[in-house]
């Protein structure tokens, strides 16, 4: 992997222009392995940005889908329980006072469903320090003492309100009429939830897909038609240049040499330099020949 990773970084270039233009070149000897090389990358960028980079809005959907799903499964529950319960005691409806309390009830304790999902799917949830994370978490712990007042009254008894200014708070209703208002409660709350949730939901959706960063394509890699390296004319400059050097060396060795034929006083030097070599040379191949074992 290492050598191949080399290998493609050597023919690969990849420059990036100053108004974020991507441009990626391959030079090989195959043109059509060159144009498939530059398009995989641009495919693999764009798989990396859909795919694998979790966003905000991609992380948001996937903890409400998570919640809804849930949801879902709890409303059902709290309906089938709040049926048999009006079966059992022949209960079908509550009074006007009571139906409100509920309504209240569900719509505060959706809000604060919603808030905690807003704050677990934040990615720093964790810090207590973030203002947006503050914000919910004063919004939250509000709503909870709306829901206590409504609940078990005011701890106050100057105070002549019960919760939201009802006549009685719910932990003093009687026992058959507290269990109904509890799974009437339960039924309403879990579909005020569900419902938030999904609206919720295809927020996030339509968050994900403007958020999900996506790779423009400008133009497609394809096979060259002409070759950009090596070039033809630098090749027959190149050739002809060597042509040239050789040509030249070449006579003034087979001049040299016709002179030594011809005047072998004036090269006498050279002439016991190249026996000698000639005589070096036939000893180390002696020596080197290989001999028959005795």
């Amino acid at each position: 992997m290492y050598d191949t990773y080399k290998a493609l970084t050597k023919i690969t270039k990849i420059n990036v222009s100053p108004e974020g233009i991507i441009e990626v070149s391959v030079t090989y000897q195959d043109k059509n392995l060159a144009a498939n090389l530059a398009n995989g990358f641009i495919e693999e960028l764009d798989k990396f940005n859909t795919e694998t980079r979790m966003t905000m809005g991609k992380r948001y959907r996937i903890f409400l889908e998570k919640r809804v799903n849930q949801t879902a499964k709890d409303l059902a529950a709290t309906e089938d329980s709040l049926k048999k319960f009006q079966e059992k005691h022949r209960t079908v409806v509550l009074d006007e006072e009571m139906k409100s309390v509920i309504g209240i009830i569900a719509k505060l304790k959706g809000e604060q469903v919603l808030r905690e999902i807003q704050k677990g799917a934040w990615a720093g949830a964790n810090d207590e320090n973030n203002p947006y994370i503050q914000n919910l978490n004063q919004q939250i712990k509000a709503i909870e003492r709306q829901l206590s007042a409504i609940e078990f009254g005011h701890q106050n008894k100057s105070n002549l309100e019960f919760g939201a200014g009802f006549s009685m708070p719910l932990s003093q209703l009687p026992k058959v009429a507290m269990e109904l208002a509890r799974l009437t409660r339960d039924f309403r709350v879990q579909e005020a939830i569900y419902e938030l949730l999904t609206q919720s939901f295809e927020q996030a959706k339509l968050m994900e897909l403007r958020d999900t960063p996506t790779v423009q394509i400008l133009d497609m890699a394809s096979p060259p038609e002409k070759k950009s390296w090596p070039k033809r004319s630098l090749i027959v400059i190149f050739t002809f240049v060597l042509s040239l050097a050789f040509s030249i060396l070449l006579a003034f060795i087979l001049e040299y040499n016709e002179d030594v034929k011809q005047n072998p006083d004036r090269h006498t030097e050279f002439i016991t330099f190249r026996s000698q070599l000639r005589s070096d040379f036939s000893r180390i191949k002696n020596y080197l020949r290989p001999r028959p074992h005795t």
